[in-house]
């Protein structure tokens, strides 16, 4: 199994102050035949001077025009060597025996084209919260498309590690969509191709000033959007597409309302019940449009103190 390369991508952009602990815990990994490929997405706080400095022969550093994280995912991959791909987000890192136990998953099922773990998120201070991100329904008979969609055991790209063998006839990263393009890659190798998730947390995902700006309306418009893109395919697999618009409007509109704007939150939510009526959701959408985001906030958040919800699922709540 040594004889195995693994290469690792490890896209960034203004994190000279994070990247090291990255890069630290890749080198401490229990399986070390690996390659890193570093590359910079144009950072202007000082990461190129500090790349130059770290002296390590399995680092490749390369420096692109800022084009966003697809188009530095997809350099990563087009200049990998190794047998398989692992992605690590310049701000996360791993635990020391990640790489092995993906390896060995690999090894004992050639089927595999992908593989993603559990996590746990670490707050700007350090502090690691050991409960697991992500709950997988417990299932014989797996559909991963479906797993993706619903969103409660979504892969994210610091626990994901691909054979490169079988992406053949998969476009990478697509470089138009400013959001979602991780969901988009993930559907779209899920369609075809066989999927495993090691509910085990093998990564440990930082929240920061710096990954936590996005607007969450913006998130749910770009599912939206990947959902419309691949939506032939997922007819022709049987979805309901209708009911994932209703849903992922109903979380914009959740959004939207959290965000101060209410006219949007009013406007989304009757986009749900255009695509899907029957949605249960819709009127307790409109409710509470016409209640204090104050008390709303209250509320959300000590619901979602006694229950196990996904993150990327909390504006359904």
């Amino acid at each position: 199994m040594n004889d195995t390369l693994i290469s690792i991508i490890i896209p960034t952009y203004n994190r000279v102050d994070l990247i090291s602990k990255a890069i630290e815990s890749v080198f401490k990994q229990t399986y070390q035949n690996f390659e890193i490929i570093v590359v910079d997405d144009g950072s202007t706080d000082g990461t190129k001077e500090y790349m130059e400095s770290v002296n390590y022969k399995k680092i490749k550093y390369i420096r692109i025009k800022n084009s966003g994280v697809s188009i530095a995912r997809n350099k990563g991959i087009e200049l990998s060597s190794g047998e398989y791909v692992a992605f690590l987000d310049s701000d996360d890192y791993w635990i020391p025996e990640k790489l092995e136990k993906q390896l060995l998953l690999f090894k004992s099922d050639r089927d595999l084209c992908m593989l993603y773990s559990n996590f746990c998120y670490v707050d700007n201070d350090g502090r690691e919260n050991s409960e697991p991100a992500l709950n997988l329904p417990k299932n014989n008979k797996i559909d991963y498309t479906k797993v993706f969609l619903d969103g409660g055991c979504f892969p994210y790209p610091s626990t994901v590690m691909l054979k490169k063998k079988g992406l053949s006839g998969i476009k990478f990263f697509d470089k138009s969509l400013i959001q979602s393009e991780d969901l988009d890659f993930w559907l779209r190798i899920s369609f075809d191709k066989k999927i495993r998730f090691i509910d085990e947390n093998l990564a440990k995902i930082r929240i920061h000033s710096g990954n936590t700006t996005k607007s969450r309306v913006d998130v749910w418009l770009g599912v939206l959007r990947v959902i419309r893109k691949n939506s032939l395919v997922l007819k022709q697999k049987g979805f309901d597409l209708g009911m994932y618009y209703s849903k992922f409007y109903l979380m914009a509109s959740r959004a939207s309302l959290f965000e101060g704007n209410r006219f949007m939150a009013f406007i989304f939510c009757f986009k749900a019940f255009y695509y899907f009526p029957f949605d249960r959701n819709f009127l307790k959408g409109i409710i509470k449009i016409f209640l204090p985001i104050k008390y709303l906030k209250k509320r959300n958040k000590k619901y979602l103190s006694n229950k196990h919800i996904p993150e990327i699922l909390q504006d359904y709540y």
